[in-house]
């Protein structure tokens, strides 16, 4: 399962990717979401004062985990769309959007 975590960085292991944009104090973008970060990037980012990144994580599930995460999903996105009835425009969306919120479980 992919997860997204907040890691300083002085902690981060040895190839991290970003998983959101690193902006500086003014909002530009030091790095775009996707880098992954080498060690003159976080050299660069030490330097501009960032202290830490939000990174991908993947986490190892058990089938029970995985199984009460992908309930979990189907659940959230019926919730969403408990409104549509039986709409093909809302009806494609709807499992097109299960589809990729599923798929972060692999």
């Amino acid at each position: 399962m992919h997860t997204i975590k907040e890691i300083p960085l002085t902690e981060l292991p040895g190839t991290a990717r970003l998983a959101r944009a690193v902006l500086d104090a003014k909002g530009r973008c030091l790095l775009a979401a996707g880098s992954v970060l080498t060690e003159a990037a976080r050299e660069l980012l030490q330097r501009r004062g960032v202290e830490s990144v939000y990174v991908e994580v993947v986490e190892a599930l058990t089938s029970e985990q995985s199984a009460q995460a992908a309930e979990q999903i189907r659940t959230a996105v019926m919730r969403r769309f408990r409104a549509s009835g039986d709409d093909p425009g809302l009806v494609k969306l709807r499992d097109l959007m299960l589809d990729y919120r599923l798929s972060s479980l692999e």
